[in-house]
């Protein structure tokens, strides 16, 4: 469905913007309160990489009224995708799962705003872009050099940044908050991958900028035989990390840290 079509829909029924976004949110309403549900209507969130964490990531986004995107991803989907990607149906195979995206935003929220896309792999130079003037940055890629062009943007223009991860029977969230001075890490991961994520997270400035390590990690990540994955956890990876972003957007991060902690624990003990 396209934007007009999805707007002539909602118009039908005799809703305005303000009246669509109301019901919308109108049972998350009753957890969050009115005001922070409109504050996310005007929140701008950019989300790199549109596959199994990512395309659920932004579709709850959307769903919460989250009222302006940014979206980044290199691929087009295929048939492998279908396990794990909500974006991922038939009539999307060969498509670029950015442009994709866009138009799932405006399916369904036509009010919404997708400021940019990229159907593009990650460079300093995009995701700089994407990050300029945004709230939150979401990392949903494969690849560890966006995962460092975002922190050093982020950390450049003081904003906070949700990664959301799952492996093949794990999944868990990092959040890094650079509007505070110490603009570090919170590790919410399941037990026995704390020391791999610290290794991630604890990469110095000249690390991040050695384009060699870059490449040599992305190579590592992405070897010649594709990597196992499945439905539930990729999905969970999503879940935490819209968790975690809801809290950020709306400054009520404490009571969502929480939460997300307390699931991972669980999540974490049922896996190991």
């Amino acid at each position: 469905m396209s934007r007009e079509e999805s707007l002539a829909r909602i118009t039908a029924l005799g809703l305005d913007r303000e009246a669509y976004l109301d019901e919308l949110q109108s049972r998350q309403t009753i957890m969050l309160g009115e005001e922070r549900c409109r504050l996310l209507r005007e929140k701008t969130v950019a989300v790199a990489g549109i596959g199994g964490g990512g395309s659920l990531t932004l579709e709850l986004l959307v769903r919460l009224g989250v009222g302006r995107f940014r979206l980044l991803d290199m691929d087009v989907y295929d048939v492998s995708n279908m396990n794990r990607q909500i974006l991922a149906t038939p009539a999307t195979l060969g498509r670029p799962k950015a442009e994709v995206a866009a138009d799932r935003v405006y399916e369904l929220n036509p009010w919404a705003e997708v400021e940019q896309v990229h159907h593009a792999r990650a460079s300093s130079e995009n995701i700089s872009a994407m990050l300029e003037g945004a709230d939150l940055g979401m990392v949903c890629t494969d690849f560890p050099s966006s995962f460092w062009f975002f922190k050093r943007h982020a950390r450049r223009l003081k904003l906070p940044l949700v990664a959301g991860w799952c492996s093949s029977n794990a999944a868990g969230v990092w959040i890094m908050d650079y509007r505070k001075d110490d603009g570090e890490a919170s590790l919410l991961t399941p037990r026995g991958l704390k020391a791999a994520a610290k290794h991630l997270l604890g990469r110095t400035e000249s690390d991040k900028d050695d384009v060699e390590i870059l490449a040599m990690d992305d190579a590592h990540r992405a070897p010649d035989v594709a990597p196992a994955s499945i439905g539930y956890t990729a999905n969970l990876g999503a879940c935490l990390a819209v968790g975690a972003a809801v809290g950020l957007l709306t400054g009520s991060e404490d009571g969502f840290e929480k939460t997300v902690v307390s699931f991972t624990g669980m999540v974490g003990d049922l896996l190991a």
